[in-house]
């Protein structure tokens, strides 16, 4: 499955499509796509789009996007290597460590990897089992703090992302409104532009004309 993620390689005929009749199917390059990988796959389009434009809550909507993703993959990687100590554990309980060095290596890179990620200094005596399950729900205890700072992060993104939404025009768009743009930026460019060209491309003549009409306006007054 493979689907339009990025406005410097989607065709605007494809975008049209998405923005006028909701068809989201038109992302789909190969494959097929979940309801969810759509809707996920348009709300990247329409961020590097509104990125264009330059403002600074498209910016910060950007910057948070940005880290509610680095956090979520940081949170996750922790419990991962939790549940990885947990499993070792099990495993020398029942092979009564007879085990090969390799895992206790392993599992000495783990615990000293949680460790530096939450400023600790749990000792995960593989020896000590009681000690051991102590340390794992001390390490699940700090980690709460990593998740509250992404909940925190994500209301941030989520309201930030709502004023980038409410600040548009509340008139859907037509492929009028399209055909409108494409022959205005035509005519300024003195060559006939088609839906063919990429959503980054489009976007950013139609930035540069809005800038050369304000200018205009300008010399008006």
């Amino acid at each position: 499955m493979k689907l339009y993620q990025d406005i410097h390689s989607m065709p605007l005929s494809r975008y049209i499509d998405c923005d006028c009749d909701d068809n989201l199917f038109a992302l789909i390059i190969t494959g097929n796509a979940t309801i969810e990988q759509l809707n996920a796959a348009w709300s990247i389009i329409q961020e590097q789009v509104a990125e264009i434009g330059g403002s600074d809550t498209h910016s910060l909507l950007k910057s948070l996007y940005k880290e509610v993703n680095e956090l979520s993959l940081f949170y996750q990687e922790i419990h991962l290597i939790v549940d990885s100590l947990r499993i070792t554990l099990a495993i020398c309980i029942e092979k009564s460590y007879d085990l090969p060095q390799e895992i206790f290596d392993l599992q000495k890179n783990n615990h000293k990897k949680l460790n530096k990620y939450l400023n600790s200094n749990f000792k995960f005596n593989i020896w000590d089992v009681d000690g051991y399950m102590r340390d794992l729900s001390g390490i699940i205890t700090r980690s709460g703090s990593i998740k509250i700072k992404l909940d925190l992060r994500m209301m941030a993104y989520e309201q930030v992302k709502a004023r980038v939404q409410s600040s548009g025009t509340s008139e859907k768009r037509t492929r009028q409104y399209y055909d409108r743009l494409l022959i205005n930026i035509s005519d300024h460019s003195k060559y006939e532009i088609a839906e063919d060209i990429t959503v980054s491309k489009f976007f950013e003549r139609v930035k540069r004309y809005t800038d050369y009409c304000k200018t205009l306006q300008s010399k008006l007054k």
